[in-house]
């Protein structure tokens, strides 16, 4: 993802004030986290067939990237790869790790630009357009151009290490979906290691009419699909991804892996923060295993792309932007301790009580909301104010505990079966303290308006390999930031010698298989980088004064948007 310049930097990341007790942690768990948090007797068959997505939880962008951004960047006088790299960079320090980049052929030079930055990119050539219309006219290509076309792009960057998928249709009517399944079938064959997939949005399902789209579903290891309820036609309804799109979906495919894009451009209407993680954390307790947003506006600006398009999070001037923010303070969470619930089985029917605070067996607390009715029936709806979503398996379960209420604050007891003796905050990875009752054991929760987090119940040994697990992957993203912040800093004349040599070791270390040493030299690295950057006043000066600057980018945005030429 991209940064404004090469000076531009995020700072001090949490992992290093956690490093003592990370290192800890992984010498006591050594070589067993993966075998201790995958649970392959009984794991989705998706993942089985592709490995590479056990560790993976997707969080990005639809249109993260797309021929806007050509548009963009010449406009602002510079090259493509420039404006792309600082894109990427940016999406990375919101810890985006997956994007969809539209109408766009993910090539090998793209890829290898996304994996500098730990992005996987699902390629998204409109090779099927040639051939069917999103209504389902036929046009010139025929279906042999088509699948030689794919044939021939697939077998270029099917062994990339940054390839997330084939993208093979958008938002099509269901007549398109017999063309697609005969792609989907096709890439399956020529790659049966990475899923192939279309961008679903026609509900409900089960039309007889249009059967078709049922069987292509059923057909999928992976279900990409949109809904976009933050408008007046919805009666700003958050939870309605959660309860009819991913639940529709459940229905002819349970297997499959759901991959909901949520709305985060204005659609008539912008989503308010609160609304943003309903839409999130609802969608996620429903059993969705990834999440990406519509739509990233770093790409691109209307006078550069000659289109009144939609405002979307972020802006192209790489500014402090709230929705992107809160995108990034989520993502922080879920893409380190989202991957523990992936290979788990989605629980509806879990057994998790809800209380009021300190009160387990009492009436839980709800809040009244009015939809319009799309998808569903119009008129209030009565919601719990704190919800629980669950995942099981053998091991360990994890909680998607969540307040649904967008304008309140709200507490409460939850309370778990006897027979899980642990739980662990996976956002602090913190014990919570059980109270033990005749229902089973509770603990207290208070949460922000529409906010949630991930919480792990188990024994002992799953708590130690799901703190040691969250913590490697908030390390890793830790290392990258830190060597990318190395990098900007020798382009402008640091002696990062030090720094660097630091890195090279704690690479090694990780390599090694000894994450304690590797967590410690991460550290050192940390401060040896500061250090050097305040022996260089010219670079920090620039540095400080653009980073004070990001915060007024966003009111400049807002001001050239609505500028008169």
């Amino acid at each position: 993802m991209r940064k404004g310049t090469v000076v531009t930097t995020a700072r001090r990341h949490s992992f290093f004030r956690l490093a003592p007790w990370f290192c800890l942690a992984l010498a006591l768990i050594g070589g067993s986290l993966q075998a201790a948090e995958a649970e392959v007797a009984d794991e989705p068959a998706a993942l089985g067939r592709y490995p590479y997505l056990r560790d993976l939880f997707p969080y990005g962008f639809w249109l993260a990237d797309a021929p806007h951004t050509e548009r963009l960047a010449q406009a602002l006088g510079e090259t493509y790869e420039a404006r792309r790299a600082k894109l990427f960079e940016d999406l990375a320090r919101h810890h985006v790790n997956a994007i969809l980049p539209a109408n766009r052929a993910a090539l090998p030079a793209y890829l290898d630009a996304a994996w500098e930055y730990g992005l996987r990119v699902a390629t998204m050539p409109l090779y099927l357009g040639h051939h069917v219309d999103h209504a389902g006219n036929i046009r010139d290509k025929d279906l042999e151009w088509v699948k030689s076309r794919w044939g021939g792009h697939a077998g270029h960057i099917k062994s990339h290490p940054a390839l997330l998928g084939y993208h093979v249709f958008d938002e099509p009517h269901p007549l398109v979906t017999p063309k697609i399944r005969d792609i989907t079938d096709f890439l399956r064959q020529v790659d049966p290691t990475h899923p192939a997939f279309y961008t679903q949005q026609n509900m409900p399902l089960g039309n007889k009419d249009w059967m078709d789209e049922w069987r292509l579903i059923e057909s999928l290891d992976v279900l990409l699909s949109d809904c976009y309820c933050i408008q007046q036609a919805t009666g700003r309804d958050p939870w309605l991804y959660g309860d009819v799109t991913v639940s529709e979906l459940r229905r002819p495919n349970p297997e499959a892996l759901n991959w909901p894009i949520i709305q985060a451009f204005a659609y008539s209407q912008w989503p308010t923060l609160p609304e943003l993680r309903i839409m999130v954390y609802h969608t996620i307790a429903h059993g969705a295993k990834g999440m990406f947003f519509f739509t990233a506006n770093q790409s691109y600006v209307s006078w550069a792309t000659d289109l009144g398009f939609y405002d979307g999070a972020g802006n192209p001037w790489f500014g402090k932007e709230p929705l992107l923010e809160e995108i990034g303070r989520i993502g922080e969470h879920l893409t380190t301790a989202g991957p523990l619930l992936l290979p788990l089985r989605y629980a509806p029917d879990y057994r998790a009580g809800v209380g009021p605070p300190n009160s387990p067996t009492g009436a839980p607390e709800t809040f009244d909301a009015y939809v319009y009715g799309v998808l569903r029936p119009a008129g209030a709806l009565r919601l719990p104010a704190i919800h629980v979503g669950a995942f099981t398996g053998a091991a360990y379960d994890v909680l998607v505990v969540h307040n649904d209420d967008p304008w309140r604050a709200h507490s409460a007891s939850v309370t778990l079966g006897a027979e899980r003796q642990r739980v662990l905050d996976l956002a602090t990875l913190e014990l919570v303290h059980l109270t033990r009752g005749r229902l089973g054991n509770s603990f207290e929760v208070a949460m922000e308006p529409g906010d949630g987090r991930l919480y792990l119940a188990g024994d002992d040994a799953a708590v130690d390999a799901a703190r040691a697990a969250v913590l490697g992957r908030r390390h890793d993203h830790a290392a990258r930031m830190l060597r990318l912040d190395t990098e900007h800093a020798a382009r402008c004349g640091v002696d990062t010698t030090a720094t660097s040599a630091l890195l090279e070791r704690s690479a090694r270390a990780a390599a090694d298989g000894d994450p304690g040493t590797a967590g410690e030299v991460l550290e050192l690295a940390q401060t040896s980088l500061a250090q050097a950057e305040a022996g260089s006043p010219d670079y920090s000066t620039v540095r400080d004064a653009i980073e004070s600057a990001r915060r007024d980018f966003n009111s400049v945005d807002t001001w050239f948007a609505h500028a008169p030429i």
